[in-house]
């Protein structure tokens, strides 16, 4: 008996499952109303301007006393290669 109460509940659960999981048309909702104006096209838009930055020289050196997974690393070393820095916090 509690083998046939388990198969039961867990083939409500799969329909209940399976119901929530299907498209919005599927279920008979209409789609929302079409706007009277459409997005612009990338065309219409201005163009961007160039925005002007200003030389602040060379990145300063990091001075850490711990590197995880690596060996101490300086910015020298990486002149010329694009580096992304990330720093963790613990707060």
């Amino acid at each position: 008996m509690r083998i046939l109460l388990f198969a039961a509940t867990l083939v409500l659960a799969s329909l209940f499952a399976l119901s929530a999981c299907t498209a919005p048309a599927q279920r008979g909702a209409s789609r929302p109303p079409e706007t009277a104006f459409p997005p612009p096209l990338a065309s219409d838009l201005p163009a961007a301007k160039p925005v002007a930055l200003s030389d602040q020289g060379l990145a300063p050196e990091l001075h850490n006393d711990v590197w995880l997974n690596s060996d101490p690393i300086k910015l020298a070393d990486l002149r010329g290669n694009v580096v992304i820095v990330e720093f963790w916090t613990y707060g």
